[in-house]
């Protein structure tokens, strides 16, 4: 994904542009009064870009990462920063980061399977009534 977005980059004319891939897994099950009401998996992902062109920043984002979709974003980046007030700004020198973020969890949901899942709810829902 790094090297698409890098490459994708090249080709845009501002001062500075940063394109953030943003991914996360949900999965849900719900449970009233003891009975499964539903369970789902969902999976969001998209692109946030923030560009300074002329001393003005603009940001967008898009819920997908094909290239025409991250274009369209860059393009409403751009137009957002050229609607900016008159006051220019410069980018401050800073090391720029790059990484992923995994928070630290002792027991991942995903380690269990859907009826493990379904039993911790059940339990936690017949605790809340």
């Amino acid at each position: 994904m790094i090297s698409y977005l890098k490459e994708i980059l090249a080709h845009v004319p501002a001062d500075y542009a940063e394109l953030r891939y943003h991914e996360r897994r949900v999965n849900a099950v719900s449970v009233r009064k003891g009975e499964p009401e539903a369970a789902q998996a969902n999976h969001l992902a998209g692109v946030g870009v923030r560009l300074l062109d002329s001393g003005r920043w603009g940001f967008s984002s898009t819920p997908g990462s094909k290239r025409a979709d991250i274009m369209r974003a860059i393009g409403d980046a751009a137009t957002a920063a050229k609607a900016m007030s008159r006051t220019k700004k410069n980018l401050a020198k800073a090391k720029l980061a790059k990484g992923e973020f995994h928070p630290p969890v002792e027991d991942p949901v995903e380690n269990n399977s859907l009826e493990e899942r379904l039993e911790l709810v059940k339990k936690a829902e017949a605790k809340a009534r």
